[in-house]
């Protein structure tokens, strides 16, 4: 029998259930017993679903539909895009990476590669924690969301149970709809900064080829739009969600949040969600550029567009 201070171990999350029907229904336990008991379940409930992998959404760049792929996530239950939305976790990782290995050359007993890689997770899983205090929840999966790709070599480092999401958007659209919201800079600052983040991201997938779809996957904005029914379950199985807890209703409903062309009853670029219009396609709005802007992309980033198959040469 237990006493009252009596150390209670920690209970596996797979009998989580049955004991607690157990605990329910036959009295073998004292009330005092079962309240330390209980305790224990539920510290080891919340455990369970708190050490859930989050997902990690990447893009090229700003305008790339990362907060379109995050508000789809968030449409299941359970999840949840912690109060800072964009989190530029990786972007300073290298710091961190450094921090651990400039310890180990001042610690009497040098650790191996192995173990400074384990000491790096532990800051990550630190991070993740104190993302935690900016949720309503403390318990659900967390949604980390970035547009620009700066850190992402670290991933595997820092994140390496996370699931990560790379989205990318036809690059001549994202540096219009850029063009459209950012307009303190021309178009082909724009065209400079989807080719850096292009390259960025096609150098992580060709040097993590052997963990594409377990620990890294790649989606087309594009296909998100017109081909929602088709792609979402394969991004819900990557995350490891049964499609029957997604909503497609709520999908159908989506509003529109940060759209360069349809800000409501607004003027500015801004963050609200408004309702999204009939026949709303942000898809080849670069169709309308003159031959120059055209031919400024394709000096600047068309190799990038090619390699990620929006093209197939310099033709278009």
């Amino acid at each position: 029998m237990l006493s009252a201070g009596a150390e209670v171990p920690t209970i596996a999350p797979p009998v989580l259930e049955d004991l607690s029907r157990v605990l329910g229904k036959v009295p073998l336990l004292s009330d005092s017993e079962q309240l330390i008991v209980r305790a224990e379940l539920d510290a080891s409930s919340k455990l369970a679903a708190s050490s859930y992998p989050p997902a990690f959404i990447v893009g090229a760049m700003n305008r790339s539909g990362t907060n379109f792929l995050a508000d789809i996530i968030q449409l299941l239950p359970g999840w949840e895009l912690p109060a800072l939305t964009e989190d530029y976790l990786l972007e300073h990782s290298d710091l961190l990476v450094e921090y651990v290995n400039r310890s180990d050359n001042r610690w009497k007993t040098r650790i191996s590669a192995e173990q400074r890689s384990a000491a790096v997770s532990y800051l990550g899983r630190g991070l993740l924690e104190f993302i935690r205090q900016h949720c309503e929840s403390k318990h659900t999966r967390l949604i980390m969301k970035t547009p620009r790709p700066w850190g992402i070599e670290n991933f595997d480092l820092l994140f390496p149970s996370a699931k990560l999401i790379i989205i990318v958007r036809d690059g001549r659209d994202t540096v219009e709809s850029a063009s459209r919201s950012f307009t303190y800079a021309p178009p082909r600052h724009w065209m400079r900064q989807w080719r850096n983040g292009a390259k960025t991201l096609l150098e992580f997938m060709a040097t993590h080829r052997g963990a594409a779809g377990k620990n890294w996957t790649f989606v087309r904005y594009e296909d998100l739009v017109e081909h929602p029914r088709r792609c979402i379950p394969q991004i819900l199985a990557f995350l490891g969600v049964d499609d029957g807890e997604f909503d497609w209703t709520k999908f159908d409903m989506l509003p529109l949040r940060g759209s360069s062309t349809h800000r409501g009853s607004k003027r500015a670029l801004h963050w609200e969600q408004v309702p999204k219009p009939a026949g709303f396609r942000p898809i080849d709005k670069w169709r309308a550029w003159s031959w120059w802007r055209k031919a400024q992309f394709k000096w600047i980033a068309g190799r990038e567009l090619i390699d990620f198959g929006y093209a197939t040469d310099y033709g278009w």
